[in-house]
């Protein structure tokens, strides 16, 4: 397929009634984030870890928490400085 987009946002409450059930939302995508309620999805790579080394296990474990810190705090507002690391506050 083309064009995959590399993340994507469900949007589960443009109308402001949210259920309490997953199950019974009616669901749309963008490839932005449209409301705060919008759950943000990531594509991953398929593969599987039995094919890595140890070291390739960590470096790919490592870039996939350092995506999912950097998305958190450009959610909260925080941004990266220039050497790609997140400040304390």
């Amino acid at each position: 397929m083309k064009n995959i987009p590399p993340k994507i946002y469900l949007q589960v409450d443009a109308d402001g009634e949210t259920p309490k059930d997953f199950k019974e939302l009616e669901v749309s995508w963008a490839d932005e984030r449209v409301y705060p309620s919008d759950i943000e999805y990531v594509l991953a790579p398929k593969i599987s870890m039995i094919e890595l080394t140890e070291s390739e296990e960590i470096k790919y474990y490592l870039e996939v928490q350092k995506e999912l810190a950097i998305g958190m705090a450009n959610e909260l507002g925080i941004s990266e400085t220039k050497k790609g690391h997140i400040p304390a506050q």
